[in-house]
């Protein structure tokens, strides 16, 4: 019988959006994650929310110019890592 592993990777952004992840943002990002393969977190200082939860994005009060880590796990970890991050850095549909 197979070990089955799961890929896991990670990397830390500054969130550039001026009101910080607010509404509008939380959901891009949440709708970019619901489509990936991967599970997506986002972990701050103080917690680790599910990158999928609007609700959860909000309530972690990620403002601008604060450093979050993106945590992605699945087969495609590396893949979907590199889609987050680059969403978060074109601002998720924001000027920045």
């Amino acid at each position: 019988m197979a070990n089955a592993t799961t890929t896991r990777a990670s990397q830390d952004a500054t969130i550039p959006n001026p009101l910080g992840l607010h509404a509008r943002p939380a959901a891009a990002l949440a709708q970019l994650v619901s489509s990936l393969p991967s599970t997506v977190s986002l972990q701050t200082d103080t917690r680790i929310v599910n990158a999928a939860s609007v609700l959860g994005i909000i309530a972690s009060s990620i403002g601008q110019g604060d450093n979050v880590t993106v945590i992605c796990e699945g087969d495609y970890a590396e893949r979907d890592l590199a889609a987050v991050l680059s969403a978060i850095e074109s601002g998720l549909g924001e000027q920045v």
